[in-house]
């Protein structure tokens, strides 16, 4: 059923998205979550000239405390994958390869 839902909650959210980027386009800053994970400071530093906002001197610390700048998450997320895909049907598997693509295609 999250399968499914994720799948809904794309395509609601790929609407919305294309409504407001005609609408906001300058307004509007998409960043991908491996991203801001696997290269914090530089997503920081874009999020930041995106507002026209400084960091500050608490911002280092804080990207610490949250774990921030951690080396690829691919690997662990590949045996996750591997567990999904082992525990669901074919109905299901398909679908999530489906999202992933569209996932990968940004």
């Amino acid at each position: 059923k999250t399968i499914f839902l994720l799948g809904k909650l794309y395509f609601i959210q790929k609407k919305n998205y294309l409504k407001y980027k005609i609408k906001y386009n300058k307004k509007i800053l998409l960043t991908k979550f491996e991203s801001l994970v696997e290269s914090t400071d530089i997503e920081i530093d874009k999020i930041s000239n995106f507002l026209n906002l400084a960091k500050s001197k608490f911002t280092k610390k804080e990207i610490k405390k949250q774990r921030g700048n951690r080396s690829s998450t691919d690997p662990e997320r590949q045996i996750r994958r591997k567990e999904i895909m082992n525990n669901i049907s074919n109905k299901y598997k398909t679908k999530l390869i489906e999202l992933e693509s569209l996932y990968k295609k940004k």
